[in-house]
């Protein structure tokens, strides 16, 4: 898969205040190139994959390319790495003593602790109280079916992408190989919620149990418990309905018409809007849904009640071989120019932060003002 191999165009590609400050053990030496401790708009991202953000305004970042997960104060503005660096795959130990295979996304549960996916077999979490870094879902040899429930930690991954979390802490996680899993928070047992497993575009109006998927990748969670992901290979992006359990597509259309992608059509009717590749999703307070479309270098708002898609930033440049640019600070979202969008989340006022892949950052649109910033990378990969 990609997580150790990205081309071009690239193929990949709750918010509580953490209790303790998160510390990695010193003395590994790529940490000051990477620019720890320093401004966190001078360190040196790689190919980062996702974001979230806690209610203190501290942004953590799924430094995919350099293995790490690396926290930017919401005061200082410096950066430092708190999970990754090290060179232990076991549990329970420190988490910056850690080696970490590409972690790719994040969230906090309801106890301020971050759990995020390393590499394709494993979520895991960091424990707040002291530190420690241990498996959550994953590691096993069973594979989950639809009807059967597994423990945990005996749970064997397909090929795991997203993973986000309901009000009631249960964490759902996209089994890249045709499932939506959910881990039930009280029970510890995980199940299917969506997809059979074998690749295709059946069963909207029906139970998401019986639906087929095309490699589901983008995960989000609407406060109302509605689950959206990304059908990535169908092209659209669908929607499990938290009190029915049934699955319908809300966004994309799977024929390419010319007159209506986002690189033409800055707003309209969801499913007639042709998304190229669209991968991260994030849902703010009422319920929107955030694309990020990265063949399209552009972030979208999916409007659930009116079901239109309107792009928010991103102007879509793109050079002969479908790479974006790094330009458009400090002026409007909707004129800056983004290469390869993957990931969003929200902050407690309603800021946006976008995660580039191509341009190795993090940036943040204002929610009066649509201005946008980066808070985090230069827009050079590490070396």
């Amino acid at each position: 898969m990609y997580w150790h191999s990205f081309t071009r165009p690239c193929v990949l590609m709750c918010a509580i205040a953490l209790l303790v400050v998160f510390t990695h053990t010193p003395g590994h030496p790529a940490d000051a190139k990477l620019g720890d401790g320093g401004p966190a708009v001078q360190a040196k991202l790689k190919n980062p994959c996702g974001v979230v953000v806690d209610a203190d305004g501290n942004v953590y970042i799924a430094d995919s390319g350099n293995n790490r997960i690396r926290k930017v104060d919401g005061k200082t503005g410096l950066i430092t790495t708190i999970a990754g660096g090290g060179a232990s795959h076991a549990d329970g130990i420190p988490a910056g003593d850690a080696a970490l295979r590409t972690p790719q996304s994040m969230i906090l549960d309801r106890a301020g602790q971050l759990v995020f996916t390393d590499g394709a077999s494993r979520v895991r979490r960091i424990d707040t109280q002291t530190g420690m870094l241990t498996t959550l879902i994953g590691g096993g040899n069973v594979k989950v079916r639809p009807g059967k429930q597994v423990p945990a930690r005996d749970v064997q991954f397909g090929q795991l992408t997203r993973i986000a979390m309901n009000a009631a802490g249960d964490v759902f996680v996209v089994d890249r190989h045709g499932y939506i899993l959910m881990y039930e928070q009280k029970t510890g047992l995980v199940t299917v919620v969506a997809g059979t497993g074998p690749r295709g575009y059946a069963g909207d109006g029906g139970p998401a149990s019986e639906a087929t998927l095309n490699e589901p990748f983008g995960l989000a969670v609407a406060p109302q418990g509605h689950l959206y992901f990304t059908d990535q290979h169908n092209l659209v992006v669908r929607k499990v309905d938290a009190a029915t359990g049934r699955i319908s597509t809300v966004a994309g259309t799977r024929e390419a018409t010319g007159k209506n992608g986002l690189d033409r059509v800055q707003q309209g009717v969801a499913t007639e809007m042709f998304l190229s590749d669209s991968i991260g999703l994030a849902a703010d307070a009422r319920g929107q849904v955030i694309v990020c479309a990265r063949f399209a270098q552009r972030v979208c708002r999916l409007d659930v009640e009116k079901g239109t898609l309107t792009v928010i930033a991103g102007d879509g440049w793109c050079d002969g071989g479908g790479d974006g640019r790094y330009a458009g600070d400090n002026g409007p979202a909707i004129t800056a120019s983004f290469w390869s969008p993957v990931d969003a989340a929200f902050d407690p006022l309603g800021n946006l932060y976008i995660v580039e892949w191509g341009n190795h950052c993090v940036r943040k649109i204002d929610a009066t003002t649509n201005i946008i910033t980066t808070i985090a990378g230069t827009g050079e990969p590490a070396g």
